[in-house]
């Protein structure tokens, strides 16, 4: 299944005790249709500090803008900031 959060940011991701994951929120997200081959969206959404730089410069992307805000997130982690 081909599923666009598209709203990754350390307020959706939720940690248990056990240290499992869960990325909560998906008001924003986008799935595939079964009936296409591609998978690519226009819509400008998202939390701007954590979105990938396509999203707005009006350029179609995919699925992939959830690794870039992944990538921000851990950066944060990183940092601590």
């Amino acid at each position: 299944m081909d599923v666009a959060h598209r709203d990754i940011k350390p307020q959706n991701i939720l940690v248990t005790e056990n240290n499992k994951v869960f990325i909560m929120d998906f008001n924003v997200s986008s799935m595939k249709k079964e009936d296409r081959d591609e998978f690519v969206m226009m819509t400008k959404t998202g939390t701007v500090a954590f979105s990938a730089p396509e999203i707005f410069i009006n350029q179609a992307y995919t699925f992939q803008v959830d690794i870039w805000s992944a990538g921000v997130v851990l950066y944060m982690m990183f940092c601590g900031k």
